[in-house]
Protein backbone atom coordinates (compact mmCIF):
# COMPACT_ATOMS: atom_id res chain seq x y z
CA UNK A 1 0.00 0.00 0.00
CA UNK A 2 0.97 3.76 -1.21
CA UNK A 3 1.58 6.42 1.53
CA UNK A 4 0.87 10.06 0.73
CA UNK A 5 2.95 12.54 2.03
CA UNK A 6 0.32 14.00 3.95
CA UNK A 7 0.11 10.49 6.15
CA UNK A 8 4.25 10.79 6.35
CA UNK A 9 3.84 14.50 7.42
CA UNK A 10 1.14 14.10 10.14
CA UNK A 11 2.84 10.83 11.34
CA UNK A 12 5.92 12.06 12.01
CA UNK A 13 4.90 14.96 14.08
CA UNK A 14 2.53 12.51 15.86
CA UNK A 15 5.73 10.75 16.80
CA UNK A 16 7.70 14.41 17.74
CA UNK A 17 4.26 14.70 20.07
CA UNK A 18 4.67 11.60 22.01
CA UNK A 19 8.26 12.56 22.82
CA UNK A 20 6.87 16.08 24.15
CA UNK A 21 4.06 14.40 25.88
CA UNK A 22 6.13 10.97 26.94
CA UNK A 23 9.82 11.50 26.95
CA UNK A 24 10.69 15.42 27.54
CA UNK A 25 8.81 14.91 31.31
CA UNK A 26 10.26 14.29 34.57
CA UNK A 27 12.50 14.91 37.06
CA UNK A 28 16.07 14.79 37.03
CA UNK A 29 18.97 15.27 39.44
CA UNK A 30 22.54 15.29 40.00
CA UNK A 31 25.22 17.24 38.11
CA UNK A 32 22.67 19.33 35.71
CA UNK A 33 23.34 21.71 32.93
CA UNK A 34 21.67 24.56 31.42
CA UNK A 35 21.92 27.18 28.78
CA UNK A 36 19.70 29.47 26.98
CA UNK A 37 20.10 29.97 23.18
CA UNK A 38 18.44 32.59 20.38
CA UNK A 39 16.23 30.45 17.77
CA UNK A 40 14.64 31.96 14.74
CA UNK A 41 13.98 35.84 14.67
CA UNK A 42 13.90 38.50 12.29
CA UNK A 43 12.47 37.42 8.45
CA UNK A 44 12.37 33.62 9.69
CA UNK A 45 8.60 33.15 8.86
CA UNK A 46 9.98 34.97 4.71
CA UNK A 47 12.67 32.70 5.04
CA UNK A 48 10.84 29.35 6.29
CA UNK A 49 10.93 26.00 4.34
CA UNK A 50 13.08 27.70 1.29
CA UNK A 51 16.96 27.10 0.79
CA UNK A 52 18.99 29.92 1.82
CA UNK A 53 22.02 31.12 -1.13
CA UNK A 54 19.89 29.07 -3.76
CA UNK A 55 19.46 32.23 -6.64
CA UNK A 56 22.73 33.83 -7.92
CA UNK A 57 23.35 37.89 -7.94
CA UNK A 58 24.74 39.58 -10.64
CA UNK A 59 28.52 40.02 -9.92
CA UNK A 60 28.37 43.54 -10.16
CA UNK A 61 25.41 43.96 -8.14
CA UNK A 62 25.02 45.02 -4.01
CA UNK A 63 22.64 42.33 -3.33
CA UNK A 64 21.45 43.80 -0.15
CA UNK A 65 20.18 47.54 -2.19
CA UNK A 66 18.50 44.30 -5.00
CA UNK A 67 17.02 43.09 -1.61
CA UNK A 68 15.64 45.92 -0.25
CA UNK A 69 14.29 46.94 -4.00
CA UNK A 70 12.79 44.01 -4.52
CA UNK A 71 10.85 44.42 -1.19
CA UNK A 72 9.72 47.72 -1.36
CA UNK A 73 7.92 46.84 -4.91
CA UNK A 74 6.35 44.12 -3.35
CA UNK A 75 5.13 46.19 -0.45
CA UNK A 76 7.49 43.78 2.29
CA UNK A 77 9.40 46.32 3.34
CA UNK A 78 7.45 48.30 5.76
CA UNK A 79 5.71 45.07 7.16
CA UNK A 80 9.10 43.72 7.50
CA UNK A 81 10.26 46.92 9.16
CA UNK A 82 7.34 46.56 11.63
CA UNK A 83 8.00 42.68 12.26
CA UNK A 84 11.92 43.60 12.88
CA UNK A 85 11.39 44.99 16.78
CA UNK A 86 7.88 43.93 18.00
CA UNK A 87 8.95 41.05 20.25
CA UNK A 88 9.41 41.30 23.81
CA UNK A 89 11.72 42.96 25.60
CA UNK A 90 15.62 42.13 25.29
CA UNK A 91 15.92 42.04 29.33
CA UNK A 92 19.99 42.29 28.44
CA UNK A 93 19.75 45.04 26.36
CA UNK A 94 16.20 46.74 26.43
CA UNK A 95 15.79 46.35 22.83
CA UNK A 96 12.56 44.56 21.47
CA UNK A 97 13.44 40.70 20.06
CA UNK A 98 11.82 39.86 16.69
CA UNK A 99 8.18 38.51 17.07
CA UNK A 100 9.61 35.14 15.74
CA UNK A 101 12.37 35.13 18.50
CA UNK A 102 12.32 32.29 20.94
CA UNK A 103 14.83 31.37 23.69
CA UNK A 104 15.72 27.32 23.47
CA UNK A 105 16.58 26.25 27.26
CA UNK A 106 18.36 23.07 27.16
CA UNK A 107 18.52 21.08 30.68
CA UNK A 108 21.12 18.35 30.58
CA UNK A 109 22.35 15.62 33.01
CA UNK A 110 26.03 15.13 33.16
CA UNK A 111 26.47 10.89 33.20
CA UNK A 112 29.50 11.56 35.09
CA UNK A 113 31.35 8.93 33.17
CA UNK A 114 34.29 10.56 31.55
CA UNK A 115 33.71 10.75 27.75
CA UNK A 116 29.89 9.71 27.95
CA UNK A 117 28.53 13.03 28.20
CA UNK A 118 25.24 13.60 28.74
CA UNK A 119 23.09 10.99 30.06
CA UNK A 120 19.39 12.84 30.01
CA UNK A 121 18.22 15.95 28.24
CA UNK A 122 15.06 18.05 28.91
CA UNK A 123 13.93 21.13 26.71
CA UNK A 124 11.99 23.81 26.73
CA UNK A 125 11.07 26.74 25.02
CA UNK A 126 10.49 30.71 26.35
CA UNK A 127 10.36 34.18 25.10
CA UNK A 128 13.32 35.51 26.73
CA UNK A 129 15.83 34.16 29.43
CA UNK A 130 14.49 35.34 32.18
CA UNK A 131 14.89 34.57 36.06
CA UNK A 132 10.83 33.82 36.11
CA UNK A 133 11.03 31.80 33.09
CA UNK A 134 13.79 30.01 34.21
CA UNK A 135 12.57 29.42 37.15
CA UNK A 136 9.27 27.65 35.74
CA UNK A 137 11.75 25.39 33.59
CA UNK A 138 13.75 24.24 36.41
CA UNK A 139 11.10 23.87 38.79
CA UNK A 140 9.19 21.40 35.50
CA UNK A 141 12.42 19.47 35.29
CA UNK A 142 15.14 19.31 38.01
CA UNK A 143 15.07 18.62 41.79
CA UNK A 144 16.90 21.36 42.65
CA UNK A 145 17.56 20.87 46.40
CA UNK A 146 19.77 17.69 45.70
CA UNK A 147 21.19 18.72 42.25
CA UNK A 148 24.25 20.71 41.36
CA UNK A 149 23.52 23.27 38.51
CA UNK A 150 26.08 24.58 36.01
CA UNK A 151 25.63 27.57 34.06
CA UNK A 152 27.21 30.81 32.20
CA UNK A 153 27.31 34.02 33.96
CA UNK A 154 23.86 35.12 33.02
CA UNK A 155 21.83 36.83 35.96
CA UNK A 156 18.94 34.74 35.01
CA UNK A 157 20.66 32.01 36.91
CA UNK A 158 21.87 33.99 39.73
CA UNK A 159 19.68 33.81 42.51
CA UNK A 160 17.66 30.42 41.71
CA UNK A 161 21.34 28.83 41.54
CA UNK A 162 21.09 29.66 45.65
CA UNK A 163 18.47 26.64 45.98
CA UNK A 164 20.78 24.27 44.10
CA UNK A 165 24.08 22.35 46.57
CA UNK A 166 26.27 24.41 44.50
CA UNK A 167 25.82 26.65 41.47
CA UNK A 168 28.91 26.55 39.32
CA UNK A 169 28.94 29.55 36.46
CA UNK A 170 31.40 29.93 33.24
CA UNK A 171 31.73 33.36 32.15
CA UNK A 172 31.54 32.70 28.17
CA UNK A 173 32.95 36.26 27.26
CA UNK A 174 36.33 35.55 28.89
CA UNK A 175 36.63 31.60 29.05
CA UNK A 176 35.35 28.28 27.59
CA UNK A 177 35.96 26.55 30.97
CA UNK A 178 36.91 27.72 34.30
CA UNK A 179 39.98 27.65 36.35
CA UNK A 180 38.32 24.85 38.25
CA UNK A 181 36.71 22.68 35.15
CA UNK A 182 33.22 24.83 35.25
CA UNK A 183 31.40 24.64 31.77
CA UNK A 184 28.07 24.07 30.33
CA UNK A 185 29.02 22.69 27.55
CA UNK A 186 26.76 19.84 27.11
CA UNK A 187 23.86 21.94 27.17
CA UNK A 188 26.15 24.36 24.62
CA UNK A 189 26.40 21.13 22.40
CA UNK A 190 22.46 20.65 22.41
CA UNK A 191 21.85 23.80 21.48
CA UNK A 192 24.28 23.80 18.58
CA UNK A 193 22.98 20.69 17.88
CA UNK A 194 19.88 22.07 17.59
CA UNK A 195 20.85 25.43 15.28
CA UNK A 196 21.99 23.36 13.21
CA UNK A 197 19.13 21.27 12.30
CA UNK A 198 17.12 24.42 12.25
CA UNK A 199 18.98 25.78 9.66
CA UNK A 200 20.64 23.19 7.44
CA UNK A 201 17.57 20.48 8.22
CA UNK A 202 14.17 22.06 8.77
CA UNK A 203 15.04 25.65 7.69
CA UNK A 204 13.33 27.84 9.76
CA UNK A 205 10.96 26.24 12.20
CA UNK A 206 7.36 27.95 12.94
CA UNK A 207 7.83 28.82 16.74
CA UNK A 208 4.75 26.93 17.28
CA UNK A 209 6.46 24.07 16.54
CA UNK A 210 9.64 24.43 17.90
CA UNK A 211 9.33 23.00 20.95
CA UNK A 212 8.32 19.79 18.91
CA UNK A 213 11.80 19.68 17.25
CA UNK A 214 13.48 20.51 19.79
CA UNK A 215 12.81 17.35 21.85
CA UNK A 216 13.10 15.31 18.64
CA UNK A 217 16.87 16.77 18.63
CA UNK A 218 17.42 16.12 22.49
CA UNK A 219 15.63 12.11 22.02
CA UNK A 220 18.74 11.59 19.12
CA UNK A 221 21.16 13.44 20.97
CA UNK A 222 20.37 11.08 24.03
CA UNK A 223 20.22 7.82 22.13
CA UNK A 224 22.80 8.79 19.49
CA UNK A 225 24.90 5.16 20.55
CA UNK A 226 21.93 3.35 19.64
CA UNK A 227 21.32 2.10 16.39
CA UNK A 228 18.46 3.06 14.24
CA UNK A 229 16.22 0.77 14.62
CA UNK A 230 16.52 1.01 18.70
CA UNK A 231 15.74 4.62 18.59
CA UNK A 232 12.45 4.01 16.18
CA UNK A 233 11.69 0.88 18.78
CA UNK A 234 11.91 3.52 21.67
CA UNK A 235 10.37 6.41 20.08
CA UNK A 236 7.56 3.89 19.00
CA UNK A 237 6.89 2.57 22.46
CA UNK A 238 6.96 5.99 23.81
CA UNK A 239 4.50 7.06 21.05
CA UNK A 240 2.61 3.87 21.56
CA UNK A 241 1.64 4.83 25.54
CA UNK A 242 0.64 8.67 26.06
CA UNK A 243 -2.61 7.76 24.04
CA UNK A 244 -4.60 9.87 21.47
CA UNK A 245 -2.88 12.83 19.45
CA UNK A 246 -4.03 15.88 20.89
CA UNK A 247 -2.22 18.24 18.20
CA UNK A 248 -2.18 16.42 15.28
CA UNK A 249 -5.41 14.60 14.70
CA UNK A 250 -7.46 15.56 12.23
CA UNK A 251 -4.75 18.06 10.88
CA UNK A 252 -5.25 17.84 7.02
CA UNK A 253 -8.73 18.62 7.45
CA UNK A 254 -8.17 21.65 9.58
CA UNK A 255 -8.17 20.82 13.06
CA UNK A 256 -4.77 22.74 13.91
CA UNK A 257 -2.98 23.39 17.08
CA UNK A 258 -4.17 26.68 18.72
CA UNK A 259 -1.42 27.44 21.17
CA UNK A 260 2.27 27.45 21.74
CA UNK A 261 3.76 25.39 24.43
CA UNK A 262 5.96 28.06 25.88
CA UNK A 263 7.68 28.47 29.46
CA UNK A 264 5.95 29.42 31.95
CA UNK A 265 2.61 28.81 30.02
CA UNK A 266 1.51 28.20 26.87
CA UNK A 267 0.05 31.09 24.79
CA UNK A 268 -2.18 30.73 21.89
CA UNK A 269 -1.29 30.66 18.64
CA UNK A 270 -2.87 31.22 14.92
CA UNK A 271 -3.57 28.14 12.77
CA UNK A 272 -1.28 27.32 10.25
CA UNK A 273 -1.20 24.46 7.72
CA UNK A 274 -4.15 23.44 4.86
CA UNK A 275 -7.52 25.07 5.66
CA UNK A 276 -10.42 22.67 6.05
CA UNK A 277 -11.86 21.39 2.52
CA UNK A 278 -10.74 21.38 -1.03
CA UNK A 279 -8.60 24.70 -2.39
CA UNK A 280 -10.99 26.13 -5.07
CA UNK A 281 -8.14 25.75 -7.43
CA UNK A 282 -7.51 22.39 -8.78
CA UNK A 283 -3.68 22.48 -9.45
CA UNK A 284 -3.44 23.51 -4.91
CA UNK A 285 -5.16 20.53 -4.35
CA UNK A 286 -2.57 17.82 -2.71
CA UNK A 287 -0.01 19.78 -1.66
CA UNK A 288 1.49 19.06 1.30
CA UNK A 289 0.65 21.09 4.76
CA UNK A 290 2.72 23.49 5.79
Amino acid sequence: MDTTYNTAFTLQHKIREALVRGYNVGLMNGDVEMDGAHQSGWRADEKRGKPQGSRPVQSDADPFALTEIMLTQTGKNAARKKAKNSGPINPEFGNRFPKDRRILFAIRKRSGVRGKGACATRVAIGLTETSPVVKAVLNDFVAMPESYLNTDSSPAYTELGKEFRMHRTVEHAKELSGPNGENNNQAEELNARFDRAEKGIYLNIEPKYMLDYAVETSFRSDTRRLPNGEQLKLAMCVALNVGESEFWKGFTHGHHRKIELLHPHPQPAHASGPMKGRHPISSANGRPPR
